[in-house]
């Protein structure tokens, strides 16, 4: 719960500090909806150049397998395939 509302207070935050008039324009990247449900049940959202494209499937794999040991939503299919279609599309080469 603490996390919850850490969060929300600092998106907030964060939407209030933007000098980009267009930000809230901006469409999400395919996939980054699905992320942020899911990634956010644990820790913030990951951000996709933080890893090699092909190291994030086995990262997601990793996550996932925590997400059943505590019990946490896990994702579908489709959601894992946006997930990885997000996190490996920001390799910055």
């Amino acid at each position: 719960m603490n996390k919850l509302i850490i969060t929300i207070l600092l998106a907030l935050f964060m939407g209030g500090c933007s000098k980009d008039d267009d930000a809230s324009k901006k469409v999400p990247a395919a996939g980054f909806k699905e992320t942020k449900l899911l990634c956010t049940q644990c820790h913030a959202i990951p951000h996709p150049s933080q890893y090699h494209p092909a190291a994030w499937p086995s990262i997601v794999a990793k996550m996932e397998r925590y997400m059943i040991e505590n019990n946490q939503r896990t994702p579908s299919p489709m959601e894992r395939e946006a997930i990885l279609s997000y996190l490996q599309s920001g390799w910055n080469k």
